[in-house]
This record gives structure tokens, sequence and C-alpha cells, in this order.
């Protein structure tokens, strides 16, 4: 079998959650009762996914919640992966949670085998319980920072993904001073895109100058917090594309023929924004995942991935964005293609690199210029 060298994401419950987020994209994936991944799908996938990348094997466990599979299923996994990596081969980790699940049990199993949580949270409490609620509707933030009292008890790590949605969107400099407070110092941002079949925005899809404010804000407050082990995804990626190197993030890169989405039947698709039946590739249990890459429908998603607007092509940013993300394009009337954030990646890109120069430029010997003078080096 070729060797491909991709990511995966897993969803072994698929959309199914204890939580009730108001715009959670993959709600339309619930039902009543949960719906987990067998052992014999499982097997199937770890068995080809180790053959296809078996020098270092990278497993993301989302949802839905994906805690709501079970201890003994992720139990399982390490099982299953422990039987068929090298033995030279270092396997990787991650799931996303909203914690509220998360107990000494949950904790002690991560610690022990070198899981990276991503914890979900959208700032304090007047943000985070105004949309990420329970079933009954109830605030959640309580039970998500006892969850994460547990990781950090037994040491485990985590980073936070927090999504920036029409709540919290014009208090970015509350939402940022928080997470720093409570001592978060990985922080993934996220914002909430969500369009209809005629490309209208959701009550909680935020716009394009909205985001821009927040992003630039944050890195305003970054600047001021001087601290360069406090991490940001989008300081990171525009330091990467700063420096010359590639960003490294799907969204900026056009790599989603790197990575594919596994529900829980064992159906693949090429993106987890994407697991819908008309972009299908396959199913783990009746055919190969080399095989999958020869379907029509990979095909003509890839060509959708590629197919840019020449205005993209010649722009002064095309190397810090290549085009944005699939997912926000296609949203505007019938006929116009163009990325729903693009007039705000430019502000933010130029904004951005300003910024590190001026910083770089600085005469004060502060910790962030000194941080990108010896990036430079």
């Amino acid at each position: 079998m070729a060797k491909i060298y991709m990511g995966s994401l897993i969803m072994p419950v698929s959309g199914n959650c204890n939580l009730s987020c108001a715009y959670c994209y993959r709600a339309q994936m619930r039902d009543n009762n949960v719906k987990r991944m067998s052992f014999d799908v499982l097997e199937r996938f770890i068995a080809q996914y180790i053959e296809l990348n078996p020098v270092m094997p990278s497993f993301g466990w989302q949802g839905g919640e994906p805690l709501l599979a079970g201890l003994d299923f992720y139990k399982k996994v390490i099982e299953l992966q422990c039987k068929y990596k090298k033995s030279n081969t270092a396997v990787s980790n991650s799931i996303q949670t909203n914690a509220t699940l998360i107990n000494d049990g949950w904790a002690k199993f991560f610690k022990e085998n070198d899981f990276l949580v991503g914890v979900s949270i959208d700032g304090p409490s007047e943000y985070h319980d105004s949309l990420r609620v329970d079933s009954s509707g109830g605030p959640t933030l309580k039970r998500v920072l006892r969850g994460v009292g547990y990781l950090r008890k037994y040491d485990v790590d985590f980073n936070i993904l927090l999504t920036i949605n029409k709540y919290n969107v014009k208090h970015a400099v509350k939402v940022f001073r928080y997470l720093i407070n409570k001592g978060f110092y990985y922080v993934q941002l996220i914002p909430v895109t969500d369009f209809n079949d005629r490309g209208e925005p959701s009550a909680y899809t935020i716009t394009p100058d909205e985001y821009t404010n927040f992003i630039c804000t944050i890195l305003n407050e970054w600047i001021k917090l001087d601290n360069p082990s406090v991490y940001v995804n989008i300081i990171d990626i525009l330091l990467h594309s700063y420096l010359g190197y590639k960003p490294p993030y799907c969204v900026f890169n056009r790599l989603c023929d790197k990575m594919i989405t596994v529900d829980y039947n064992g159906d693949v698709y090429p993106c987890d924004f994407f697991a819908e039946e008309k972009y299908k590739i396959g199913n783990i249990m009746e055919s190969d995942i080399n095989d999958m890459f020869k379907m029509q429908s990979y095909k003509s998603y890839i060509g959708n991935m590629h197919a840019l607007p020449d205005e993209c092509k010649v722009c002064r940013w095309f190397f810090t964005c290549h085009g944005g993300c699939m997912r926000h394009m296609d949203v505007f009337k019938k006929g116009v293609k163009e990325n729903y954030f693009c007039r705000s990646y430019k502000k933010i890109f130029e904004y951005y690199f300003d910024t590190f120069n001026r910083v770089k430029n600085s005469p004060r010997n502060s910790n962030l210029r000194n941080f990108l003078l010896s990036l430079q080096e």
C-alpha cells in the first residue's frame, strides 16, 4: 500500500454530545441514541492508517463529544495502536472535548498515554454560558473548569479552543485577559461561520469586520503582555508567514488532501466540515483508504479546492492565505466566488506584519523583540 502521510480526525460518536451549544455545526448529526464506533471499524481504520503513515501517525478524536465513547473505548485505541505500530513509531493522539465529563480516571489516562487535550471555552461565563449550554439550557463553564482542574492535577497537556461568535466578538480584551488570568497560555481561535443554502449567515456568524477587529485586538493584547510563551494560533500562523515559512494550518495551506475524517460507522470524508453524503469518499469496512482517493467525489473535492478566483492568485497576500478555507467560499450570491474573510485577511495580514516589524525594530528591549530577533537568526 502506497504511503500517503496524512492526518486524521475520528468521530467515534459522530455528532452526539452531552451539551447543546447553539452554534454547533454538527447538531444535525445527532439523534437520541449515542452511536459509538465499533471495535471492528476502529481496528480496521487504525491498521490501515498506521500502514499509510508508518513514521508518526497522528490521531485526532472529535465529536460531538468524543468522551461519550467511554474510557474503555480509548483503552482499546491504545491497545490497537500498540498492536499495529512499528517498534520505533511514535503515535500521537489529541482529543477535543467540552471537558465536562473529565474526572480522575480520564485525566490519569490522558497523562499516561500522552494525549493532547483541547478544551472548548468561549471566555468568562457571560459569553461561554450564553451559548455553550447543557441539554436543559443550563450553564456549563463551572463544569468545564472542574474538568480542567483534573487535567492540571495530573499535569496533562491541554490547550483552549475558543470560538469567536456574536456574543464575545466585541469583547476581545476581556476574553483574552480572562484566559491569561486563568493561566491558559495556549489558545486557538476559531471564527463561527455557518450559512444556509442561500448563503445567509446564522445568528451566531460573525462579520469579516468583526473578525478583523477581534484578531487585531488580540495581537495588541499579546504585545502588551510581552510574554512569548503565550501561544495564540493566529499569531503563530502569521509569524510563520512573516519569517518565510509555510503556515502550519490547513485553513491557510489548502492541504485538505492531507487529512481525512472518519465517522463512527466507518464512512470517510475529506474534511470534518464536509462530512456530508455528497462528499463521502468511501467506507473503511468496504474499501482501502488508497482506493478512496480515486473516487470521483474526492477528485471533485480536490478540484474545487484548487479552483481559486484569478484575483487570489495575483493578490500580494496569496503566499499567506492561499485562498483560505473552502468552507468560507461560495457564501455570496450565485456566480460570485470569494472567501468570506477575504477583505478581513488582507487587513489582518497587513496589520500583523507591520506590528511584527515595529516590535522587531523597536529600540525598546522587550521580550517579544528578542523573541522575534531570535526566530530570524
